[in-house]
């Protein structure tokens, strides 16, 4: 046990009355502790509420500095438990349901508040808190602050631009491409090194239809070009691609160098439009495609050449547009590969040693 003039010098100073009547204290809560201790390996009982309630008490009047010292029966949270539930009981219940601070916003008003920011996109707290001072309501601006933020409604600014570019994809998400990059990487085990490559790829916003486009160790902005070009005339011939390249409009990709002028030029030639996204927000369809391929195929297993590692890429594209349920598409197929149907054998069907699988029905044999 520590010795208890340093204890009380470090925590506490050297005021003597202060000393004395914290010396009083501490020995109070040191005999019903060893009272309660010794009574309880006597008779091998167990801790009362009574105990637990005469222990908190004594303990709140030491304060948690010193009692983390000297409490052998409890830490120091659990005696401040016992405290709040025991000793304070109904009030500390009522504190806690009431909340620290001042009273909530009326329900109705938080609604009126709520409404106008959904309304006005442009209003901001303080143009808010003039047009509920017109209706004769005083209200901080720091309050319908707390309310906004508490139903995830953002500060005007972000709130326009948020709310321009999420009407912007609902209406045009029928006629919008996103292409992006990722990397995936082989492991040579002969020279024990890691090669590491980009991976271009390109997913249709509305039908989920992804097409990676090829892979290399140094990216460039004519091997993009060259890549785009790839896929407007090889991957065209695949089923159930044509029409979303005949309809496309837009065209979404990211800040990187790689698409250079002459990439956009190529592609505003076909009378596409690009939009840089400037937060990942801006792209989330490409965002997601990536989190996909990289929970579901690449960080389960590692190869060991570039030649193994774009065959697998390309059974998980044919297993993302062809078998995998997507819930952006309420959990059906983009382009499945055969009918659903209601009747036949379930069948399991895995690739990639197990990594890629689904299940389809198998017809029965006449």
């Amino acid at each position: 046990m520590k010795n208890w003039k340093v204890i009380y010098e470090a925590h506490f100073g050297k005021d003597p009355q202060y000393k004395k009547e914290l010396c009083f204290q501490i020995i109070d809560f040191l005999e019903a502790q060893s009272r309660i201790l010794g009574r309880i390996y006597k008779s091998k009982g167990e801790l009362t509420n009574q105990d637990r309630k005469e222990l908190a008490i004594k303990a709140r009047k030491v304060g948690r500095k010193i009692i983390k010292d000297i409490s052998h029966i409890a830490k120091v949270d659990t005696l401040w438990t016992w405290h709040k539930k025991l000793v304070l009981g109904e009030t500390y219940k009522k504190r806690k349901e009431d909340g620290p601070g001042r009273p909530r916003t009326d329900q109705t008003l938080e609604d009126l508040i709520v409404s106008m920011a959904i309304l006005n996109i442009s209003w901001g707290y303080k143009r808010i808190k003039g047009e509920l001072q017109n209706v004769g309501i005083t209200i901080s601006k720091t309050a319908i602050r707390n309310i906004l933020f508490r139903y995830g409604i953002e500060p005007a600014p972000d709130r326009e631009s948020r709310e321009n570019y999420e009407k912007f994809f609902k209406d045009n998400i029928n006629e919008t491409w996103a292409t992006d990059f990722f990397t995936a990487e082989t492991f040579n085990a002969k020279t024990n090194e890691w090669v590491y490559y980009y991976v271009l790829f390109f997913i249709h916003h509305a039908a989920k239809r992804v097409v990676i486009a090829g892979m290399t160790e140094h990216p460039t902005g004519a091997w993009v070009l060259t890549r785009y070009d790839w896929m407007l005339n090889q991957a065209r011939g695949w089923a159930n691609i044509e029409e979303l390249f005949d309809n496309d409009k837009y065209l979404i990709h990211d800040r990187d160098t790689k698409y250079t002028e002459a990439f956009k030029d190529f592609v505003e030639a076909r009378g596409i439009e690009c939009i840089t996204s400037f937060h990942p927000n801006m792209n989330p369809i490409a965002e997601r495609f990536v989190k996909s391929i990289k929970n579901e195929l690449l960080s389960r297993k590692i190869y060991s050449d570039e030649r193994k590692l774009m065959s697998a890429m390309r059974e998980y594209q044919n297993h993302f547009n062809t078998e995998r349920p997507h819930q952006g598409l309420d959990n059906t197929t983009p382009f499945p590969a055969s009918d659903k149907s209601s009747t036949g054998t379930v069948t399991f069907m895995s690739r990639q040693g197990g990594v890629l699988s689904h299940y389809y029905r198998e017809s029965d044999a006449a």
